[in-house]
């Protein structure tokens, strides 16, 4: 009764437990009238999101409040965030029509995603993994710390490589998040 449009909110915990390899939609999936499919099978590379029953190119996308869906034709290109759930904080996806302040292409519902926090502590991780369809990940992050009392820089390096599930779907994705 706090508001009147129908919403969830995934946050980095249930990310992280969900979260192996996989794009963003296939995370998505689990929520309620929320579908998605995958060009390769395997949920990495070319994958489709619909809300309640409207495709992607009538759900808007937002990374830290700035839009992402292409001027031209409304759609999202989730082939271009790699191993981006690896450095999200929170998501919210509204199902429905919203405010006009997500723009025209909000019909279907909209996505908001939230990027880490900046953590004021020192710190250095790294991740190999290994999966069906020949699926590998090599991961490294760091995070400097505060120095001079007000400065920070986090990132995160990634490559991921699978074979797919369908004969000529491999993918090679090499990305890396940095934040100041």
């Amino acid at each position: 009764r706090v508001s009147p449009v129908t919403f969830s909110n995934i946050n980095r915990k249930a990310i992280q437990s969900r979260y192996t390899v996989q794009d963003i939609p296939e995370i998505l999936s689990e929520l309620p009238s929320t579908t998605f499919y995958s060009e390769n099978g395997n949920g990495l590379g070319y994958n489709y999101l619909s809300i309640r029953g409207f495709g992607q190119r009538r759900i808007s996308v937002m990374i830290n409040g700035i839009p992402q869906n292409d001027p031209e034709d409304h759609n999202i290109y989730w082939l271009d965030f790699p191993d981006f759930a690896s450095n999200i904080q929170s998501i919210q996806v509204q199902r429905g029509a919203g405010s006009s302040f997500y723009g025209p292409a909000a019909i279907g519902g909209s996505i908001n995603i939230q990027t880490n926090y900046f953590n004021p502590e020192l710190q250095v991780d790294a991740f190999l993994g290994y999966g069906s369809y020949n699926t590998r990940k090599i991961s490294a992050s760091f995070n400097s710390g505060l120095f001079a009392n007000k400065f920070l820089i986090n990132g995160r390096l990634s490559r991921i490589k699978s074979d797919g599930y369908r004969n000529r779907s491999w993918v090679d994705f090499r990305s890396y998040f940095l934040g100041a």
